[in-house]
């Protein structure tokens, strides 16, 4: 559950533009059970015309998300990587508290993540995205994007001290793979 003071935090970072909140575009009589926040240049580039269909996939997994679908949560202690090629999932990376994600999208042509931090039960702070082309070798700086993201929760005055510490009590109507 997200205290008064957390979301007061969260409502003044979304008042004074630092954060948007992402709204579901389906059925106005489904009510969100999840939330996400998340910068605006990753709202902007969800807006991009010219990747209608990456963005299509991108929110209809956000409001998958927010809608409270089932997901495949893989923490860091898991012994496969992955669980289904096809299927979008969240994934722990391999750091201390709070829980540092991503959320691993797979479209035909490119390989897209987005990362952030759970920072109460249900709700997600995307603060980063990356894409490359499918089958591309390389790492993503995933150090850098965590204290990336842990600075952008200091810009609007959340301290990591108080956010969820353990993966497993992020979300509800998951499926975690160990």
């Amino acid at each position: 559950m997200l205290s008064d003071y957390l979301w007061g935090l969260l409502q003044r970072a979304e008042k004074t533009g630092a954060l948007v909140r992402f709204k579901h575009d389906s059925d106005a009589d489904q009510t969100e059970k999840r939330w996400i926040w998340m910068r605006q240049d990753i709202l902007l580039a969800l807006k991009d015309s010219t990747q209608a269909e990456r963005n299509a996939l991108v929110t209809a997994t956000l409001e998958d998300f927010v809608l409270g679908e089932e997901f495949v949560m893989i923490t860091k202690e898991a012994k496969h990587r992955s669980v289904d090629a096809e299927r979008p999932d969240i994934k722990e990376l391999n750091f201390g508290p709070p829980p540092f994600v991503e959320i691993r999208l797979r479209p035909q042509r490119r390989d897209l993540r987005l990362f952030g931090l759970f920072i109460a039960k249900d709700h997600l702070l995307l603060t980063h995205w990356h894409e490359k082309d499918v089958g591309t070798v390389g790492q993503i700086p995933t150090a850098n994007l965590r204290a990336r993201s842990i600075n952008e929760l200091k810009s609007v005055h959340i301290t990591a001290n108080i956010l969820v510490q353990d993966i497993r009590d992020c979300m509800e109507g998951v499926t975690y793979y160990e």
